[in-house]
C-alpha cells in the first residue's frame, strides 16, 4: 500500500544543487570569453579607423606637398607668414590653410569617429637637387606612421634658410 522512499528513483537536493554550480560556472566561463571577445573587436575596430585615418591624412599631405615651389618648417602655426598653404595638428584634427580659409581636413567616412592624428613631426632631408619631405603621425593609441615625399620643385636655392625640423609645414604652390 504504502511505497517506501528508498525505492524511488531521482535526483536528490544535493545533486540538483551541484549541477545548478556547474551550470553557474560554464555560463560564467562563456559569458567572459564573450565580453572579452568584444572588448578586443571594439580595440581593434577603433585601431582600424584610426589607422585608416592617418593614412588619409598622409595621401593628403603627399599630394598637396609634392609639387610646393617653396618650403618652411615651423615649430608652430604663429610664426606662418608669406605661404599660401600649411598644414600642422591641432585638437587631434589635421588642419590646412588653402590660402583663403582654415579647415580641419576630416574624411566623410570617418565621421563621428576619434579625431585623428594626435601628433605630426615633419623633416626635410636630401641633398643638391633631391630633397624628401619626412613626416610622422602619431595615433593616440600608440601607432606611427612614417612617409617620404619627394620635393620635385625644391632645389639648393629654395632650401637656404629652411628650418629642416618642425611640426607646422608651410608652402607656396605653383
Amino acid at each position: 500500500m504504502f511505497k517506501s522512499l528508498k525505492d524511488d528513483k531521482g535526483f536528490t537536493l544535493i545533486e540538483m544543487l551541484i549541477v545548478l554550480a556547474i551550470i553557474g560556472v560554464v555560463y560564467f566561463l562563456v559569458g567572459s570569453f564573450f565580453k572579452v571577445s568584444e572588448v578586443v573587436y571594439r580595440e581593434g575596430q577603433d585601431q582600424t579607423v584610426e589607422q585608416h585615418a592617418a593614412r588619409m591624412s598622409a595621401d593628403l599631405l603627399a599630394r598637396q606637398l609634392r609639387n610646393a615651389d617653396t618650403i618652411n618648417l615651423f615649430a608652430d602655426a604663429s610664426s606662418l607668414s608669406g605661404f599660401d598653404h600649411y598644414y600642422y595638428i591641432s585638437g587631434n584634427q589635421l588642419i590646412y590653410f588653402d590660402g583663403v580659409t582654415e579647415m580641419a581636413k576630416t574624411q566623410p567616412d570617418l565621421a563621428g569617429a576619434a579625431d585623428i592624428p594626435a601628433g605630426l613631426t615633419f623633416r626635410i632631408t636630401g641633398n643638391a637637387d633631391t630633397y624628401f619631405l619626412e613626416y610622422d603621425i602619431v595615433g593616440s593609441d600608440d601607432f606611427e606612421m612614417s612617409s617620404k615625399v619627394r620635393l620635385n620643385n625644391i632645389d639648393d636655392d629654395d632650401m637656404t634658410g629652411v628650418t629642416t625640423v618642425g611640426s607646422v609645414v608651410g608652402v607656396t604652390k605653383p
